[in-house]
């Protein structure tokens, strides 16, 4: 997830990479393993792209990062991320959602 911070310059937050790995994923662009998303607010393509993942290898979803791999960032508000883990597990069958 990208994430836009207005006192600083805009920073990945990607578990599991550190942020070297992070721009070489970016610098690859899309694949079978990777999905760019400009925006939260893609939430049936974020949606699709998890649940094509899951009944695959897997992968990662780069949100705030546009098709082309330029970095733009995202504002997270107070309960988006909860939001985006539940239209998600409604809207998958059977339901996929984060293990605790």
């Amino acid at each position: 997830m990208v994430i836009k911070n207005s006192y600083t310059n805009t920073f990945l937050l990607f578990y599991g990479y550190k942020m070297n790995e992070q721009l070489k994923l970016i610098s690859g662009g899309e694949n079978e393993g990777l999905e760019l998303k400009e925006s939260l607010r893609l939430k049936e393509e974020i949606c699709q792209a998890v649940s094509a993942f899951s009944n695959a290898s897997g992968g990662s979803i780069l949100v705030g990062v546009s098709n082309d791999g330029k970095v733009i960032g995202v504002e997270i508000g107070r309960n988006t991320l909860e939001e985006l883990a539940n239209y998600i597990k409604r809207n998958t069958d059977p339901a996929i959602f984060e293990k605790g």
